[in-house]
């Protein structure tokens, strides 16, 4: 195996159409990975192109202006939408006047360091003009506040615009404050180069909506809740998007598919007394054990065919592999208590009895073919060797970006279904 393999991997070389930005583009592309040239000059991006591909390798060049933030905002979607991931940012592009350094004048020297060293920040605000909001900023803030946190990538899916046109109104109602950008992502663009942004809603916004959360917006500083946000919660929030911007953009495109939510099914809910269910935690007593354990989804939601009208129901686990899959006491977290919890809670018909429907299935989205395969292998042990068709599972690169509808599931059998089967 070679030491320097990169095979898979994809580069972004800012000024990487010539001189020593196009050497470390070679460079990679020698040594595996597909390169996006972000430049100015589309001539000479066109020719260092050509070259990369003659290695055997993909390249694209994207427009790109390092002194604009919505320039650089916009090359990242675009890499990103293009080739589906990032790994490598070399930040190479930078400004030289030509000639003796000491020729230069106040004026040239300071363009040299604006554009080498000063770079604009995408994590501090700017004073804007006053924004007028739009139908289609309204659309972004609604999306945003349902899923909490969403990519830049994700509302250009939603909205159907292109990134270019997204990316300049995220930017816009950034800055006039009806976003923001959480700062937990510095620490990924400092570890691991580039990617889309990550909004939530700003406080300017929330006078638009009666709940944010779960809770009364009014009674919270936003701007702080995102503050103090941690990369490990974003990412949680961004796993259930992934997977509910798909649905939602899949459902649009078959008529005969309603997608139905956590929040309508549970209004709908049967009621006790003058008071119906207030959350989706559902307990279960398991055999051997003095107490019941308890389980709350991450999302719920239903898929509704409009022929029949009948429901497929679904219970959403986001798994970012941190939690334990096994523990010796139920007392502890980890996936095998949730999954009792489900599957004992599925044979009580504690669904039916809580909130009136008829069956569910819980859908896990995990980071790994190996993770997947440890959880089947506790749904084997608990449903005494029969596995069992209630778990599905599936890898999150498959559902980023894709059609969960029409990927394949590996149930907790072994066997492969679609959402809609």
């Amino acid at each position: 195996m070679k030491l320097f393999d990169l095979k898979g991997k994809v580069a972004i070389v800012t000024g990487g159409n010539g001189g020593i930005g196009l050497g470390m583009a070679t460079g990679l592309a020698e040594a595996g990975a597909d390169i996006v040239l972000a430049a100015r000059n589309p001539e000479k991006a066109a020719i260092a192109c050509a070259t990369l591909r003659n290695i055997g390798r993909d390249a694209e060049f994207v427009p790109f202006d390092i002194l604009s933030e919505t320039s650089c905002v916009s090359m990242v979607a675009k890499a990103h939408e293009r080739f589906g991931r990032i790994d490598i940012l070399v930040n190479n592009a930078g400004a030289s006047l030509g000639g003796a350094p000491e020729s230069y004048s106040i004026a040239d020297f300071k363009t040299v360091i604006d554009t080498s060293r000063h770079r604009r920040p995408r994590f501090r605000r700017s004073a804007p003009p006053p924004l007028r909001l739009t139908a289609d900023d309204l659309t972004i803030l609604c999306h945003v506040g349902e899923h909490r946190f969403l990519r830049s990538t994700h509302l250009a899916r939603l909205l159907a615009r292109s990134p270019e046109k997204i990316v300049r109104r995220l930017a816009a109602l950034y800055h006039n404050g009806y976003l923001d950008r959480p700062v937990a992502q510095l620490d990924y663009f400092a570890r691991a180069g580039s990617a889309p942004l990550v909004y939530a809603l700003g406080n300017k916004a929330v006078s638009h909506f009666e709940v944010i959360d779960g809770v009364d917006p009014s009674n919270a500083d936003w701007t702080d809740k995102n503050r103090d946000a941690g990369r490990p919660y974003i990412e949680h929030a961004l796993l259930i998007a992934d997977l509910m911007v798909g649905i939602e953009c899949a459902v649009r495109a078959q008529p005969s598919i309603k997608l139905v939510s956590g929040a309508e099914l549970l209004a709908k809910a049967p009621r006790f007394g003058s008071f119906g269910p207030v959350s989706w935690t559902m307990k279960a007593t398991v055999p051997g054990e003095s107490t019941e354990i308890a389980v709350a989804p991450d999302k719920v939601f239903a898929l509704q065919f409009g022929d029949t009208g009948r429901r497929n129901y679904f219970f959403v686990e986001a798994d970012r592999a941190t939690m334990p899959i096994e523990r010796r006491s139920l007392a502890q977290s980890s996936v095998k208590k949730k999954l009792l919890a489900y599957h004992h809670g599925h044979l009580a018909k504690r669904h039916t009895a809580l909130w009136g429907i008829p069956g569910f299935r819980v859908l896990t989205i995990t980071k790994s073919a190996e993770r997947v395969a440890s959880m089947i292998e506790v749904v084997k042990e608990i449903t005494g060797g029969k596995g069992s068709n209630v778990f599905l599972f599936a890898e999150a690169e498959a559902i980023a970006g894709g059609n969960p509808l029409e990927i394949e599931w590996l149930t907790g059998k072994r066997t492969r279904v679609r959402l809609v089967e």
